[in-house]
């Protein structure tokens, strides 16, 4: 059983360590970094499909809100340096993994919508070595990277559900054109920054934590990148077929 939740796996993985498999986790475990999915999620909105683009957001930001509350319930610690060799720097909990969580989410979103084999199985690739490298890096613990991928499933099963159930986007797009936009009101495409910043700020104020207000700034910066004039300084780029 230690080496599901203790040092034992870590030192285990890590005893196939080397200089390049040191670079490789660093660079494979940035796909699950935030600063990623602000790059990747707008390309994907604006160059290729709209809706995939809308429902990688409302995935990333579940899976990221609900992480940042679990961390903070579990409060829990990350493995220590002087235990096991710890590459990168991290300054929240634990338990369950965000990296391994968010894999789970956002690409397991993604492994649902292509139809090429070999596209499935390069995702469920991306989703196994983002999740190891958080062990190989030292900043977790295998039961955190198996907490994440449990709780990740779970809201993948969940959000997958409610959006074929429903048809939110197809919802949305109907009510503006019927109420608003043919009136020259209102654009539902201003909801989408409107309400990246709103619901992590109503997060905050109910629960008013270093972790909640790390996000509600990265959230600022990421609903940034959803105004009317930055899709139109893409858009232009996109006509000269850079997309």
């Amino acid at each position: 059983m230690e080496y599901f939740s203790g040092y034992e796996f870590i030192k285990l993985v890590q005893s196939f360590s080397n200089s390049f498999f040191d670079i490789f986790f660093k660079y494979i475990t940035m796909l699950g970094d935030e600063i990623f999915y602000l790059i990747f999620i707008p390309i994907i909105y604006l160059c290729f499909n709209k809706v995939i683009g809308l429902n990688l957001i409302t995935f990333y930001l579940v899976s990221s809100i609900s992480n940042t509350y679990l961390k903070d319930f579990f409060y829990t610690l990350r493995p220590s340096p002087e235990k096991v060799r710890v590459l990168i720097e991290e300054d929240s909990y634990a338990f369950p993994s965000n990296h391994a969580q968010g894999a789970v989410v956002f690409w397991g979103y993604l492994l649902s919508e292509v139809k090429k084999k070999w596209l499935k199985i390069m995702l469920l690739i991306i989703i196994s070595l983002v999740s190891l490298s958080r062990i190989y890096l030292g900043v977790h613990f295998p039961i955190d990277v198996f907490g994440g991928w449990i709780i990740g499933f779970l809201i993948l099963i969940i959000l997958l559900f409610l959006i074929e159930k429903y048809q939110v986007w197809e919802f949305l797009s109907n009510y503006n054109k019927k109420y608003f936009h043919n009136k020259g009101y209102f654009h539902y495409d201003y909801l989408i920054p409107i309400l990246i910043i709103i619901i992590p700020l109503i997060s905050f104020f109910i629960y008013p934590t270093y972790s909640t207000a790390q996000g509600f700034l990265l959230l600022i910066r990421h609903a940034a990148l959803y105004v009317k004039s930055l899709e139109a300084s893409i858009l232009a780029f996109m006509s000269a077929n850079f997309c």
